[in-house]
C-alpha cells in the first residue's frame, strides 16, 4: 500500500498532461504513487504516457467532471495520505518531501505557486508567505487563497466531510467544510509548483465566477465557517461576492460588508502581530477596491 496517491482528473489532456505527468513522478517519494481519472478523453495524450511502476489509469465509463472523477479516485485509493495535480501545471522536484514534512503541523498542507503561461510577462510568483493553521480558517472566508493542485493531507479528514460536491468551485467547498470541521489547514510559503495560465481555464470565466458566488451548497459551507469563527450570519456575503468579482456596491451593500471587515479585524486579535496584519491587509484591499471603486 502506497503512503501517498496523488490524484489527476483529466479529460484531453493534449500537450500538457506528458509533461505533468513526467514533473509529478519525478518529484514523487518511493512510497507514493500517481492515479490520473481518464473522464472519457478522445485524444490520445492518455495512451502516450510513459509507464512506470508509480503510475496508474482509471478509466471512467461516461463524463463524470471533476468532483466525480475525484470522488472516484478517492474511492479507488488505500493510502493515508492524499495529494492533488492538475493535468497542465508542473509539480516541483522539492514538492511532496517539503509538504510531507509539514503535516507535524498540520493536516492539510498547500503552497505558493509561481504563474506562468505563453508569455514570458505571465511568469509571477505568490507572494511567499505562510498562513497558519490558526490563521487560515478566517483567511478563507475573506478569499480561497490556495491553489488546488498543491495540496496535500490526510485522506481520512477529506472523506469524513463527504469528499468533493459538485459545484462551480469544488476545491473552496471543500476547504470551508474541512476548517469548519476543525481539520487543521496550512500554506506554505515555498512554491512547489508552476501553475499553467490559458485561456481554456474554467476559473478565467466570468460565468465561472458568477456560478461559484451563488451556489447555495457554497454559501452554506461559508456561512457554517463563519457562524463557528465570527460568531455571526454572514449577511455580508452577496456584497462580499460582488466585489470579488469587481462590481460596484450601493451605499447599501457598503454597510454589511464595513460590518465583515470589522468581524475580521476582532478575530484576529488573538492572532500574531504578523498573521493579524497579512490578514487584516487583505480584507482591507478587498473591501476598500469594492467601496471606492
Amino acid at each position: 500500500m502506497p503512503r501517498l496517491s496523488v490524484l489527476m482528473p483529466v479529460r484531453n489532456g493534449g500537450t500538457t498532461l506528458r509533461v505533468a505527468v513526467r514533473s509529478t513522478l519525478r518529484a514523487l517519494p518511493r512510497d507514493a504513487e500517481l492515479v490520473i481519472y481518464d473522464d472519457c478523453s478522445d485524444d490520445s495524450a492518455i495512451n502516450d504516457l510513459p509507464s512506470d511502476n508509480h503510475l496508474r489509469v482509471v478509466r471512467g465509463g461516461k463524463p463524470a467532471g471533476v468532483a466525480r472523477g475525484l470522488n472516484t479516485l478517492l474511492s479507488s485509493i488505500d493510502s493515508p495520505l492524499v495529494a492533488r495535480m492538475d493535468a497542465d501545471d508542473l509539480s516541483l522536484p522539492w514538492r511532496f518531501n517539503h509538504e510531507l514534512r509539514a503535516l507535524d503541523n498540520a493536516d492539510v498542507v498547500f503552497t505558493t505557486v509561481v504563474h506562468f503561461g505563453s508569455r514570458l510577462s505571465q511568469t509571477r510568483p505568490t507572494p511567499p508567505v505562510q498562513i497558519a493553521p490558526g490563521v487560515f480558517p478566517l483567511r478563507l472566508l475573506v478569499a480561497n487563497p490556495v491553489a488546488h493542485s498543491t495540496m496535500l493531507g490526510r485522506t481520512d479528514h477529506i472523506r469524513r466531510v463527504g469528499g468533493y460536491r459538485s459545484v462551480p468551485s469544488e476545491d473552496y467547498d471543500l476547504w470551508l467544510r474541512l476548517a469548519a470541521m476543525g481539520t487543521r489547514l496550512m500554506r506554505l510559503a515555498l512554491p512547489s509548483l508552476m501553475y499553467r495560465i490559458h485561456p481554456g481555464q474554467v476559473t478565467a470565466t466570468g460565468d465561472w465566477l458568477t456560478k461559484a458566488a451563488a451556489d447555495e451548497h457554497i454559501v452554506g459551507s461559508y456561512t457554517a465557517l463563519a457562524r463557528k469563527h465570527l460568531g455571526v450570519d454572514p449577511d455580508w456575503y452577496p456584497a462580499l461576492r460582488a466585489a470579488r468579482r469587481g462590481r460596484h456596491l450601493s451605499d447599501a451593500d457598503s454597510k454589511p460588508l464595513m460590518r465583515f471587515q470589522e468581524a475580521i479585524e476582532a478575530s484576529s486579535r488573538h492572532l500574531s502581530r504578523a498573521d493579524a496584519r497579512a490578514l487584516n491587509a487583505k480584507c482591507r484591499a478587498i473591501v476598500g477596491r469594492a467601496l471606492h471603486r
